[in-house]
């Protein structure tokens, strides 16, 4: 179970103190919208990121976790007209795609990054790095962006579909070809409107557990709150099992279509192709 508190969204802007969405044309409505979420998810990461880990406002410790973060796929910061002849190729192979996708991929996502940057610009004013010296937007953004958006998730109906980036979760793999995931990702709200009172008392521990099953005390409270996140196993994990999580589809590379394979590599840094 990962408390709610612990996973950074574009509302964590507010929560950590540092901005309010009112201040940009558009107003908090359009925080996770489909076109700008991402820039409200990096511009909370980077304040985040230079946010005081002793601050007594600050329950989670945002800067030595987002200075963790790393992997993803290719920055999608740098320029189309950048890339080799054989980098372009080495990435059709890796994602069993045609150079045209792969380079159609990484103009789409360096466009997205351009459109962001200046909402970013918008949104947050330029932060202080950890020593207190001036830090510039685009710098900040091009390091973290990309790493942000491999890390996210969707966070389900509880969440209103908003975007965030889960601890744990964010280190999960997507399953190699031939193989599926074996964990599913689900907030605590989202598993009480289908699954089983049984299996919902299991989750939450004792009080919980004497709740569902008819518990009358006054007052008395369930240990998790609706949005907490849960991790739900697919199928039987066995102890040194590695954690996969499906990040389009089912998982099978082999039947991934080509442009989804090429952005599973430039987004995630997973090679689905055949090798």
């Amino acid at each position: 179970m990962i408390p709610r508190r612990c996973v950074l969204t574009a509302d964590s802007l507010e929560e950590i103190g540092k901005i309010s969405h009112s201040g940009v044309s558009g107003g908090a409505g359009k925080a996770n919208s489909r076109s700008s979420w991402p820039a409200y998810l990096t511009a909370s990461a980077l304040r985040a990121l230079h946010s005081s880990p002793s601050s007594a406002a600050n329950e989670v410790d945002w800067p030595t976790w987002i200075h963790s973060w790393t992997g993803g796929g290719d920055s999608p910061s740098r320029r189309p007209e950048s890339y080799s002849q054989d980098e372009l190729s080495r990435l059709a192979q890796l994602a069993g795609s045609s150079q045209a996708v792969v380079l159609e991929a990484i103009n789409a996502r360096f466009a997205s990054y351009v459109r962001h940057l200046d909402q970013i610009s918008a949104i947050v004013a330029s932060p202080l790095d950890i020593t207190g010296a001036p830090r510039k937007i685009e710098e900040d953004a091009a390091a973290l962006y990309g790493v942000v958006l491999s890390r996210s998730a969707n966070l389900g109906p509880t969440w209103d579909y908003t975007r965030g980036v889960i601890p744990l979760h964010d280190m999960l793999n997507h399953p190699p070809p031939g193989t599926g995931a074996n964990v599913e990702l689900f907030s605590y709200g989202d598993i009480k409107s289908f699954a089983p009172p049984d299996a919902v008392a299991g989750i939450g521990g004792k009080e919980s557990e004497d709740r569902n099953r008819g518990g009358t005390m006054p007052n008395e409270r369930s240990t998790l709150d609706d949005q907490d996140i849960v991790l739900v196993a697919r199928k039987t994990i066995h102890l040194g099992d590695e954690l996969f999580l499906s990040y389009k589809g089912k998982g099978e590379g082999d039947n991934t279509e080509e442009k989804q394979r090429a952005w599973l590599l430039l987004q995630y840094g997973f090679p689905l192709g055949r090798q």
